[in-house]
């Protein structure tokens, strides 16, 4: 069986029309007894979406830590050993695979 474009749109239509004069009928009848949609947010929620926000608006860089380190690195007072570079690299690696 081969349906053509023009069966589909014709088939549209009729199902537009019917659709919309049922919608109609429902509004009619829905106006003496309406409800209203309710939405109830936890408190834990509250909290999440605000700390999500305040994460979103801190800054990416923080420069006065930057500032801090490029000061310590132009004096040759920076002492960070090996170890601590590698266990923060690791630190962040396993952290990126958990998120």
């Amino acid at each position: 069986m081969i349906i053509s474009k023009a069966q589909v749109q014709n088939i549209m239509k009729i199902y537009g029309k019917d659709s919309s004069s049922a919608r109609v009928d429902n509004l009619k009848g829905a106006g003496a007894a309406s409800k209203t949609d309710e939405l109830s947010i936890s408190s834990a929620s509250r909290i999440m979406q605000k700390a999500m926000t305040a994460a979103k608006q801190a800054p990416d860089i923080r420069w006065e830590k930057v500032n801090q380190i490029k000061e310590k690195m132009a004096a040759d007072q920076l002492d960070v050993s090996d170890e601590e570079i590698a266990e923060k690299i690791i630190e962040q690696a396993l952290l990126d695979e958990f998120i």
